[in-house]
């Protein structure tokens, strides 16, 4: 059994990445792009390995590579989205033969974008609307506990910025 807790749409997840994994009607590549535990993946590996063959993950997770740039101030041990279920990264990384396209710590912590550049995305369309509206729903949730997921520059909040930072001024 694997160790996450929250397996309420769990069936529902599993059942449609099975699906899109063993379609016979389309030849482009498969990606899974997992920014978050393994769970579903996992149960999906285990319900049909063939699976593995038919598509690739790219995990956004992983610590720094020995060498390359230093962890963070205050960085645990334990990589957030391996810890999140262990025992499904553990297969997914030890049991299952998916090719892994990894981005580790040092590369995604480098994915920095300015709340202009944000507000440009949520007028792009309604998926940058929902992105962005995720992004705002999980500000609120983190400063609701004390915690800022950054905040504006004052030159981000002056009048006509967001339209220069479309047009990429």
């Amino acid at each position: 059994m694997l160790g996450r807790k929250d397996r309420r749409n769990s069936a529902e997840a599993v059942a449609a990445i099975l699906a899109e994994g063993m379609r016979s009607d389309v030849n482009t590549p498969l990606f899974y792009t997992a920014g978050a535990g393994l769970t579903d993946l996992a149960a999906a590996l285990q319900a049909e390995p063939r699976l593995a063959q038919r598509m690739t993950l790219v995990w956004i997770g992983g610590a720094e590579h020995p060498g390359g740039a230093l962890p963070p101030p205050g960085a645990t041990s334990g990589e957030y989205n391996f810890t999140i279920d262990p025992a499904a990264a553990q297969f997914v990384f030890g049991q299952s033969d998916i090719p892994i396209w990894q981005v580790p710590r040092d590369a995604y912590r480098q994915m920095l974008v300015s709340f202009a550049e944000l507000r440009a995305l949520a007028q792009s369309g309604p998926l940058g609307a929902w992105l962005v509206g995720n992004v705002e729903r999980m500000r609120g949730a983190l400063a609701e506990r004390g915690m800022n997921l950054g905040r504006p520059m004052p030159w981000e909040t002056a009048p006509g910025h967001a339209h220069r930072a479309a047009i990429g001024i």
